[in-house]
């Protein structure tokens, strides 16, 4: 017994010493580090065509530069922590970008900047600038079933980024991340702005910003508030402007003795529009305006109504004298503070009117609001103030100073990071800039040549859009946009009632015989009862107890009265082929405007000049 309880002992003894080698042997190897841990990375600030974020900002939508080009400016970075002080640095790395739409990369450029990578500093960015290239859209030659641009598919683009690591150079392991950008709704419309490549030298299409475009807004079942293809649109107060523009209307008819109109009888058959229905769906080339302010929400088609209740909607394309309806709704409109109006010139069955000024739009020819792709040299740019690495691990940089700044261009403004022409000019080929020794950068503190204009104003050469001439809505008469007139002289250029009461036309262009009376010539003394008359009138004189039958036109018996025309002759008013001879007639067109009298040789050979411009009476 006493032996089992010594052998027992001793084989405790054993068990307790064998685990102390192991451990003395581990403990002794562990002297030098083990890497088996990734570093970490993150995502740092990207530009991805025309939208930019940082991070994994929650927004990941876009648009592309323009219709064929879309740039990628996007960088990596170091966590602000390592998950070890054992982690193996990223050694090298590349970036994979893949997009939709038949976008392919023709340009790719990759740098590090910032501290060494061994350092592990969240300043170090492994990043790439890349153009992308695609062909142009083709809703021009879609049927009307498509009205979406882009065959109605958000663009994608994916980016993949590999960075590898290791201790063995043949065989490095990979940290991996990526990011899909994908247009949503708002984006796939406004890209259709970007999709407008204009014609004839045109200024492009500025595109809205994200935060302009709302829900539709809701409808009284008769309106037509969005009539382009998306659940969204652009709603600059269009149900405050057609308030106010049917209260013009109810004015005038209330002033009349007539009832007023009904919402509901003033009916909007258009007013938002997405690019694409407006440019290829709407109405013929020469009608549809490229830059129609549909398109910004700020602009109404009404249907035209009776507005005088002459049981008759006149309002016919070409037909001067039966379009006294449009012409009312547009005076209106104007009433209601609308700056652009137009109907039956153009449109049969309704009366546009928007609120923006022809001074201020469109935008001048040649206007690029497409932002450029500047890409950088195709070398990659190497690590800047990367000190000595000296060991690996993340903190200990050894003797290198892991400061942040970067090498400055020549202009010594910009970081050689920063992208564009940094070189020293002798002079500016800009016209009328006078600068010289400067940095193309700085290009925008230039100082340029002052210019006496037209206009009255003195002003640099490189302010001369805001000093341009632009037409009043007649089309024939400028103004300066530097001296806006008043909103009394805009109306003068609009059609509308003549002071005559008779005629349409513009005051602009409007002879005195429409503008101003004239005092009717006395017959021996005697005035006409009238006392004055507009010449463009079909005005028959009267003069009581007067017996003069000039002209030997007064043989039907009725010898107690006479008139005088505006030629001079005397002849019997109550014959209707001589008051026809002696009316005046007078040219509807406002380009033309002439008047004349079957009694003084006819119509003048002028008037008839062109067969398309018939003058009409």
């Amino acid at each position: 017994m006493k032996a089992k309880h010594i052998f027992s002992l001793l084989l405790l003894i054993i068990c307790l010493l064998i685990p102390f080698e192991p451990v003395s042997r581990w403990v002794a190897e562990s002297s030098t580090p083990v890497y088996q841990t990734q570093p970490c990375i993150r995502w740092g600030d990207w530009t991805v065509g025309q939208s930019s974020g940082s991070g994994n900002t929650v927004v990941t939508t876009f648009i592309t530069n323009s219709e064929k080009t879309a740039c990628v400016k996007i960088n990596v970075k170091y966590c602000a922590s390592q998950p070890s002080a054992y982690v193996y640095p990223i050694e090298s790395f590349d970036f994979q970008i893949t997009m939709n739409n038949g976008f392919t990369v023709r340009k790719q450029v990759e740098a590090t900047r910032g501290p060494a990578a061994s350092q592990f500093s969240s300043n170090t960015t492994f990043s790439v600038e890349a153009m992308l290239e695609g062909p142009a859209d083709t809703a021009s030659v879609r049927s009307c079933n498509n009205l979406n641009g882009r065959n109605n598919t958000a663009m994608a683009v994916t980016i993949t980024f590999k960075g590898y690591y290791g201790s063995d150079a043949e065989n490095l392991k990979t940290v991996t991340l990526t990011k899909t950008w994908t247009q949503d709704t708002v984006d796939m419309l406004r890209q259709e702005y970007v999709d407008m490549t204009p014609p004839d030298g045109r200024a492009e299409l500025p595109v809205p910003g994200r935060g302009q475009f709302k829900s539709e807004i809701s409808s009284n079942g008769v309106d037509d508030w969005n009539t382009g293809h998306y659940s969204y649109m652009i709603d600059v107060g269009l149900k405050a402007k057609k308030s106010s523009w049917l209260t013009q209307v109810n004015n005038y008819r209330t002033a009349n003795n007539l009832p007023v109109f009904a919402d509901r009888q003033f009916k909007v058959n258009s007013a938002y529009r997405n690019p694409y229905h407006q440019r290829f769906h709407v109405a013929a080339p020469n009608v549809a305006s490229f830059h129609s302010r549909h398109c910004y929400g700020d602009a109404l088609d009404v249907r035209t109504i009776d507005v005088d209740s002459d049981s008759t909607v006149e309002q016919v394309v070409g037909n001067k004298a039966k379009s006294d309806d449009g012409v009312l709704m547009e005076l209106r409109a104007v009433d209601a503070g609308a700056k652009w109006t137009a109907s039956w010139e153009y449109y049969p069955t309704h009366t546009h009117a928007d609120w923006t000024s022809r001074s201020s739009w469109p935008p001048p020819k040649g206007t690029v609001y497409s932002p450029p792709c500047e890409m950088p040299d195709d070398t990659t740019t190497s690590s800047t103030n990367s000190g000595n690495s000296g060991d690996s691990g993340n903190g200990n940089s050894g003797n290198g100073n892991s400061g942040n700044s970067e090498t400055l261009h020549a202009c010594n403004v910009h970081t050689i990071s920063t992208s564009g022409d940094h070189s020293l000019q002798a002079s500016c080929s800009t016209s009328g800039c006078i600068s010289t020794n400067f940095y193309q950068c700085q290009h925008e503190t230039h100082t340029y040549r002052s210019i006496a204009g037209a206009c009255g104003h003195t002003y640099p050469s490189n302010e001369s859009l805001s000093h341009r001439e632009v037409a009043f809505p007649c089309r024939s008469h400028l103004y300066y946009v530097c001296s806006e007139p008043s909103t009394s002289e805009t109306r003068r250029h609009h059609r509308k009632m003549l002071p005559c009461g008779e005629h349409l036309g513009r005051l602009c262009a409007a002879s005195s015989y429409h503008t101003q009376s004239v005092s009717c010539p006395q017959e021996n003394g005697v005035s006409c009862s009238s006392g004055t008359y507009y010449q463009c009138s079909s005005h028959t004189h009267s003069y009581p107890s007067s017996n003069n039958n000039n002209d030997g036109n007064s043989g039907d018996g009725n010898s107690g009265n006479s008139a005088i025309c505006s030629a001079g002759h005397t002849y019997n008013p109550n014959n209707s082929s001589l008051v026809n001879r002696h009316r005046v007639r007078t040219c509807m067109r406002p380009a033309c405007g002439q008047s004349w009298q079957l009694c003084s040789g006819g119509k003048p050979s002028s008037c008839g000049a062109s067969s398309s411009w018939r003058c009409r009476e």
